[in-house]
């Protein structure tokens, strides 16, 4: 029950992604939360791989019904002279309008259309494939995110405590309760929790950066 709870609150709650910049240093009350799925509608609106696919496949099958119909007629113009039949000297000029059409070959435009199609065909499988690549990125990113989040949160809960912890064993060694060695455990545990948040909030900078990324956000 508890894992369902968990899932739950994974899968509608998150910090929105709008810059590179640590949680661990945000403001809660500024905080804003979206949820997976509208991340993913965003991916799937903005992301540039997949606006290219979206493209090429929009392109393709606007190629399927000209593929299947002959050429445009040819539109001519010319300029010709012809006799005079009066006793008139010279010959007079005439202007000319010909039109002409391609007849293909039979089963050519058929040929074409088919493949043309297939061509659409393929562009859209490759737009399809990427969409689902794309929210399979959104969704790693957004699950490794809260998990980082969620490292950061417990990880400083941890560094409250022991500097809690190290103000305490000064105190009793400055009256001669405790030994110097307690003191120095509780700094070389701060020191090591603070190590762990740079490192996981790096991990954060690059998490945002590749969320970003995938939203085509600044």
């Amino acid at each position: 029950m508890a894992g369902q709870t968990k899932k739950a609150i994974v899968s509608f709650l998150f910090l929105t992604i709008v810059s590179v910049t640590s949680v661990a240093s945000a403001d809660a009350k500024d905080a804003k939360y979206v949820s997976v799925n509208q991340l993913i509608e965003e991916a799937l609106v903005n992301n540039p791989d997949l606006a290219a696919a979206r493209g090429q496949w929009e392109a393709a099958s606007a190629r399927v019904l000209p593929a299947a119909l002959p050429p445009n007629p040819t539109l001519g113009l010319g300029y010709g002279m012809i006799p005079r039949d009066d006793f008139g000297l010279g010959n007079a000029g005439m202007r000319t309008v010909s039109v002409s059409q391609k007849i293909p070959f039979p089963g050519k435009l058929y040929s074409n259309n088919r493949k043309a199609s297939h061509i659409a065909g393929v562009a859209g499988q490759i737009f399809r494939v990427k969409e689902r690549e794309i929210v399979k990125r959104v969704k790693d990113t957004y699950y490794d995110l809260y998990a980082i989040h969620e490292s950061i949160r417990i990880t400083e809960e941890v560094q409250a405590l022991l500097r809690s912890l190290a103000r305490i064993a000064e105190t009793k060694y400055a009256v001669g309760k405790s030994a110097a060695g307690d003191v120095l455990k509780a700094h070389v545990g701060l020191a090591r929790i603070e190590n762990d948040l740079i490192t996981f909030e790096e991990k954060m900078v690059t998490q945002e950066a590749r969320m970003n990324a995938l939203l085509d956000r600044p």
